[in-house]
């Protein structure tokens, strides 16, 4: 049996698996991650927010659908499991990352290609060491600023209890759905100092635990599912809204105990069997604050990208259709007609 957060990132990680071959054998364990009683978003209101089409093997249509965000003209921050060559220690080639820009509605997005890709170097997908899930893609050409394509700041200071933070994703809305074709909001808020909360329930996680944010759902609330991944977690800062968090992974516990506000934090008891939206649903993204340092040194060490050449790629409206979320942990979407599968990487 593998430790329990290794089975969470390979259970949790929200990154939405998608194929346009049908067939295609799944070898990992499930993903579960995607917006649940989310709401859409005005067309430009996250102008920063990205979605990411990553394939694995060019010409077998298997690709993972993820989110990220915008955080300078040249430079997109997302999850390093979202760049994960499948099981490989190594990051995908930047020339099989897609970002997607400009729009609200998938099918509006104007595609730009990546040339650097930066993954934290603690990241280890197949060991108990889960920090660093935490990537930054330098693209081929600078992002053309405006009302539709901008970045965010960088948070200010670590995240607080007792703040109401926005998650973002274009993941699945509801267990086996289809991915979203909007961007989707949905709100979080910490009840308790989200240091012990993460602490409580992985005790030596992201040591020092200031390296994870944790949120847990209640049935009727917000939740994340597969295509989240990836995705930001902005709140109100010095700076303006400025994004806290990078949605990594999620977990469910078995016992359905409450905690009573400023009571005694529930039972250390997890499932690995987690189902999007599924009540007491513990949802862990990674701490943007602490790894600024790496994030600023990583777009400085990639120097400048080419100007925008204008109206560059076309539309790539991959996994528009793919549905699929099975036993697998990340979402193989499929074609219409063909058989639904999910895997992870």
């Amino acid at each position: 049996m593998l430790p329990i957060a290794v089975i969470a990132v390979s259970l949790l990680c929200l990154a939405a698996v998608t194929s346009n071959a049908a067939g295609i054998q799944q070898q990992a364990e499930e993903l579960k991650k995607r917006i649940v009683n989310g709401s859409g978003v005005g067309q430009h209101q996250y102008p920063f927010a990205v979605r990411l089409t990553t394939t694995f093997n060019p010409g077998s249509g298997v690709f993972i659908v993820c989110g990220g965000t915008i955080i300078a003209k040249n430079a997109v921050l997302t999850a390093a499991h979202c760049v994960q060559a499948g099981e490989s220690s190594t990051p995908v080639s930047p020339s099989q990352i897609n970002v997607g820009a400009g729009s609200s509605n998938v099918g509006e997005l104007e595609q730009f290609r990546v040339r650097q890709v930066f993954r934290h170097p603690n990241y280890k997908a197949q060991s108990n060491q889960l920090q660093g899930d935490i990537a930054i893609l330098i693209l081929e050409e600078e992002l053309p600023f405006s009302d539709k394509i901008n970045s965010i700041n960088l948070a200010s200071g670590p995240a607080n209890w007792g703040v109401t933070y926005q998650a973002l994703g274009y993941g699945k809305t509801s267990d086996g759905g289809p991915l979203s074709q909007q961007l989707l909001s949905a709100s979080f808020r910490l009840y308790s100092n989200p240091v012990d909360y993460c602490d409580f329930f992985f005790p030596g996680y992201g040591s020092p635990s200031s390296s994870v944010v944790c949120f847990e759902y209640d049935e009727g609330s917000s939740d994340f599912c597969n295509g989240d991944s990836g995705g930001a977690l902005v709140a109100q800062g010095s700076s303006g809204l400025e994004i806290y968090g990078i949605s990594s992974f999620g977990v469910t516990r078995r016992s359905n105990r409450r905690r009573d506000l400023g009571g005694p934090l529930y039972e250390r008891n997890l499932d690995n069997n987690r189902l999007c939206g599924n009540k007491n649903t513990i949802d862990i993204f990674t701490a943007v604050y602490s790894y600024r340092d790496y994030i600023n040194q990583s777009i400085r060490s990639a120097g400048p990208s080419k100007p925008y050449s204008g109206g560059n790629n076309n539309n790539n409206n991959q996994g528009d259709n793919n549905q699929g979320d099975n036993n697998n942990n990340n979402n193989q979407g499929q074609n219409p007609d063909a058989p639904h599968t999910c895997a992870c990487q």
